[in-house]
């Protein structure tokens, strides 16, 4: 979780400041780098927030997903925003991690995007 931003808070009023913008390109793009059908992928998307691009990409055709988030209050508005997904099947998992109690410096993401062919 930031020390710098409070997202339970923010939860509050995230998505009336943030827009899936992009999302087609992004659609775009998974296709052309897994040369798939967006129906036939299955997306992990590890810190979710509200759900906006997972709703954006959804609402455009990706397959299947699951969603990861630190943030409960995140993940509640998520999974709110994504109820019918879940009830018919399209969203999987969605899943609160929780990290060790102690604050971190530095956080190192390997690979923003891992395709598995």
């Amino acid at each position: 979780m930031s020390i710098f931003i409070n997202y339970n808070r923010a939860s509050r009023f995230y998505d009336s400041q943030r827009f899936p913008v992009g999302s087609d390109t992004m659609a775009a793009m998974i296709q052309f780098y897994t040369s798939k059908n967006l129906a036939d992928l299955r997306i992990l998307h590890a810190g979710c927030g509200t759900g906006n691009y997972e709703k954006s990409l959804l609402d455009i055709g990706v397959g299947q997903m699951a969603l990861l988030e630190l943030s409960s209050e995140m993940l509640k508005t998520a999974k709110d925003k994504l109820n019918n997904y879940i009830e018919c099947g399209k969203v999987t998992d969605v899943a609160e991690c929780t990290m060790p109690p102690f604050h971190f410096r530095m956080t190192v993401l390997m690979r923003s995007c891992s395709i598995r062919f």
